[in-house]
């Protein structure tokens, strides 16, 4: 059965060695905005790289992230362009001296490569649930190297591999 939000892929992404476990959704909004699984692997690198400095690096230790798109309802110079809108959901965990201590979780939603302000919705019910999962597997790992080289099962969600 599939569910609206469902996802097309998954990957690791590394910036300059700090991994991030990257969900592609599947929509026809994900597809305009995604049009590749590369496209979006490049634009989480670019937000990456414009937003991990030096110190977020020490103080975070992987990530998790979803790409995602939504129709723009906003014209530009009184045109009617709606276009699809490249979102980026992602969540950046605490480095804790101990694998096992629960890691706190900074949200972040980036619109265009922009960071959202105050945004009104961090996430939607699928990204929820695939954190939880991701959770469960961090837990039944033994270091970080294990569980970014490892995948939960997402069903009915999306792919069971590294598709």
């Amino acid at each position: 059965m599939a569910y609206e939000g469902t996802i097309h892929s998954r990957e690791v992404v590394k910036s300059n060695g700090f991994p991030v476990k990257l969900y592609n959704f599947k929509s026809a909004f994900a597809s305009e905005a995604f049009p590749d699984r590369r496209s979006s692997a490049q634009h989480l690198l670019e937000i990456l790289n414009k937003e991990l400095t030096e110190n977020s690096r020490k103080r975070y230790s992987h990530g998790i992230a979803g790409a995602w798109g939504f129709k723009s309802e906003s014209s530009h110079s009184g045109v009617d362009d709606r276009y699809g809108v490249k979102a980026m959901d992602l969540f950046l965990y605490s480095r804790e001296p101990n694998w096992k201590t629960n890691p706190v979780m900074l949200a972040s939603v980036y619109n265009d490569g922009s960071l959202v302000k105050t945004p009104s919705e961090t996430t939607c019910e699928t990204m929820t649930i695939i954190l939880g999962e991701e959770g469960k597997l961090r837990r039944r790992c033994q270091n970080l190297d294990e569980f970014i080289g490892s995948w939960p099962d997402i069903q009915p969600l999306g792919p069971t591999n590294s598709e």
